[in-house]
């Protein structure tokens, strides 16, 4: 890369400058443009940019999808190196926070001296145009987006990163409803100093900024960020902190459901000093927006950084917290007035109409419904807070600080993921069915935080598979104990032990489960803690008794037409049959049963099916080294895996659990393809393999 200092006649030209003379001669000319490769993406069109880079959309034309690519200016902000830093920081973070609600990078890298970055291409709106679009009647819809984003901003301060420059211009709400929270090019990580991005980004002329204009500047000199939204110490060169972050929120929210900032002035001197004085500006009498909403702003817009809320969770706590409490009560006596005035009514037909307008049982299902999905909320807001004061304790102490780092980043990722698939979870459905589900998983994570051994890295991703799976049920004749029951909380005890590794504990709960679980309403419940003890056999290394175990559990799910169940316990057998006995005959048996069952199985097991294939394939591989067959099954079961992430995706329900099970059946196939390149398997030594290309899927797929 040539020296910025170079003259402009001899300064190569950006790829931004290159496709747009393109584009020209194209027009003026009539000549046809040449593809514009940046690595291996195709550059397309232009999509927008600022002061810092130009962002385009592209074709990845190896994994076939569009991408958002952003290229850095050439000199602009410092050295190469410097320049090289920043945008790869800024990639780091982002791809450090795999959360629904903040955009994804895929990719970061040098292209002719030229840093370059791809991300997930949302197709959407930025929030602050949508919001315009709004009436002050629609606050409910704009409060719901932005507790979405202050999502994104509390996973992103859960691994330290602070995005510096939180405005609804930097929100983007896709087709779908799903909001992401995006440019984290002014992001602070953990290491980041704060002269270090100062001296990135030139600076604003002095004099008075007038107020039209403040969302579109960015005020450096002092601190980067956009004036409009800044908090008041960020003014003054202190080091921005989530409290800052909190507060450009608030400001954000505030303007969306009122209409106006927070702070009066034409200037922007005027407006700092306002908000240092904490006068907050009253809400707008015209707008029927709850007090509370302000009560609640009012304390994230609080001057000074302590008085504010301890973080982002605190203030979402209080903007999603149950407030239908005193509703359920009116609404439960309301329905018992009408059911009253029912009764009045039959006996004294004489009388004229009832007092009270009768609600019909459509309506007060309705309402009831809505209530409870307001509970799912606070319900999720309670299992992260409770999981941001245990995280720290719970950190591995044994590992090096490096791997410490990245295990604190698995485990913070996986539980965005499971906070957010059990809160979509819970308000797509209410039936029992579901939310026994869900509270099994809420008690095993809440058992695993009381105590003081570390969560093992893939705890949460885990709990999340194992909702997923949960919601595949089926009913049977067998019944479920209470939630609460004494065997259903020992097995939800196990639980919590196996999510922190301590399997002794684990099978010592297990089997006082399958104990307890002694009475006519009990036997599901004596099942899931029978094949909950026979995988931890199996995971101790006691082979027999795990086989034993396996089998007697396989014979009363059948007998109690507990065929979801019983596919588990067969898949499990064929597993430890496979991986640990080596015996082919019995994987085989346990594959037939768990074949034949989602055969006769009215609905679509996606995950399940995707497992069966996978097992199978595993079986063909490592007992019969039959590598060919088992490539085909296990692409099958990727297939199966990705028509699920379509057909989620197509509900507009978040799909990032089901990629993650992708990602790992492309790891499957990749890994046998490195073990069939090594002639691991007899008769497949990877003949017609490319290695290079072998090695680079391996390392993609990890």
């Amino acid at each position: 890369m040539e020296d910025r200092s170079q003259s402009a006649e001899h300064a190569p030209l950006d790829v931004a400058d290159r496709k747009m003379l393109a584009e020209i001669k194209e027009s003026v000319l009539g000549t046809s443009q040449q593809d514009f490769l940046v690595g291996r993406f195709r550059v397309l069109e232009r999509l927008g940019g600022g002061s810092m880079g130009v962002v385009f959309v592209a074709f990845d034309d190896q994994l076939k999808r569009r991408v958002a690519l952003k290229l850095l200016h050439r000199g602009v902000g410092g050295s190469d190196d410097q320049r090289k830093a920043r945008m790869l920081r800024e990639a780091q973070v982002l791809a450090q926070l795999a959360h629904p609600n903040v955009v994804q990078v895929h990719e970061a890298g040098e292209h002719e001296g030229q840093i370059f970055m791809a991300m997930e291409l949302v197709e959407g709106q930025p929030l602050d145009e949508l919001q315009r679009g709004h009436s002050d009647g629609d606050w409910k819809k704009l409060l719901e987006l932005y507790v979405a984003a202050g999502r994104g901003l509390a996973a992103a301060h859960g691994k330290g990163v602070v995005h510096r420059d939180f405005k609804p211009h930097n929100v983007v709400v896709d087709t779908e409803g799903g909001v992401r929270v995006v440019d984290f090019g002014l992001a602070r990580g953990p290491t980041t100093s704060q002269a270090e991005h100062t001296a990135e980004l030139p600076v604003v002329v002095g004099g008075a900024i007038e107020r039209p204009q403040l969302e579109r500047l960015t005020a450096t000199g002092i601190v980067p960020g956009t004036p409009a939204y800044m908090a008041p110490e960020l003014f003054e060169g202190q080091v921005a902190t989530p409290q800052s972050d909190q507060f450009a929120f608030c400001v954000a929210l505030y303007e969306a459901v009122y209409g106006r900032r927070p702070f009066d002035g034409s200037r922007l001197q005027d407006m700092v000093a306002a908000a240092k004085r904490g006068e907050i500006l009253p809400p707008p009498s015209e707008r029927s927006v709850p007090r509370w909403i302000f009560k609640a702003v009012a304390r994230g817009l609080a001057p000074s950084p302590a008085d504010r809320y301890p973080n982002m969770e605190g203030l979402l706590a209080e903007l999603t917290r149950d407030r239908g409490r005193g509703r359920r009560r009116v609404l439960i006596a309301v329905v018992a007035v009408v059911v009253a005035g029912v009764a009045w009514a039959a006996g004294a037909q004489a009388s004229s109409s009832p007092v009270i307008e009768p609600v019909s049982q459509d309506q007060a299902r309705a309402a009831a419904e809505e209530l409870r999905k307001q509970g799912c909320g606070t319900r999720v807001v309670g299992m992260q807070a409770r999981w941001s004061a245990a995280k720290e304790r719970l950190a591995s102490p044994s590992a090096a600080a490096n791997e410490a780092d990245e295990l604190a980043a698995i485990s913070s990722a996986g539980a965005e993921r499971f906070f957010h698939r059990w809160e979509e979870s819970c308000r797509a459905d209410l039936e029992s069915a579901g939310e026994s589900c869900r509270a099994r998983s809420e008690l095993a994570l809440e058992g695993a935080l009381t105590g003081d051994r570390p969560l093992h890295e893939d705890a949460f991703h885990d709990l999340t598979y194992e909702l997923e799976l949960c919601l595949e049920e089926g009913t049977s004749a067998c019944g479920s104990s209470p939630s609460g029951s004494p065997a259903a909380l020992a097995l939800e005890a196990a639980r919590s032990a196996e999510l922190t590794g301590d399997l002794d504990a684990a099978a010592e709960h297990a089997g006082r489960a399958t104990a307890l679980a002694t009475g006519p309403g009990d036997r599901l419940t004596r099942l899931r803690a029978m094949l909950r003890q026979g995988a931890i056999l199996e995971s101790r290394g006691q082979t027999r008794a795990s086989r034993a175990l396996l089998e007697t559990t396989l014979v009363h799910a059948l007998i109690c037409d507990a065929d979801v169940l019983a596919v588990d316990v067969a898949l499990k057998q064929a597993e430890s049959e496979a991986f640990h006995s080596g015996d082919p005959e019995r994987a085989e048996l346990a594959l037939q049963v768990a074949t034949e069952l989602l055969a006769k199985n009215p609905t679509d097991l996606p995950l399940r099916r995707a497992r069966l294939l996978e097992k199978i394939a595993a079986s063909r591989l490592h007992l019969e080294r039959r590598c060919a067959e088992g490539l085909d099954l296990l692409a099958q079961a990727l297939a199966l895996r990705e028509r699920a992430i379509i057909e989620r995706a197509g509900q507009g329900l978040s799909t990032a659990v089901l990629e993650r099970l992708a990602a790992d059946a492309q790891l499957n196939i990749a890994n046998t393809h490195l073990h069939s390149l090594m002639g691991y398997w007899e008769g497949c030594d990877g003949e017609g393999l490319d290695g290079s290309r072998v090695l680079e899927e391996y390392r993609q797929a990890r």
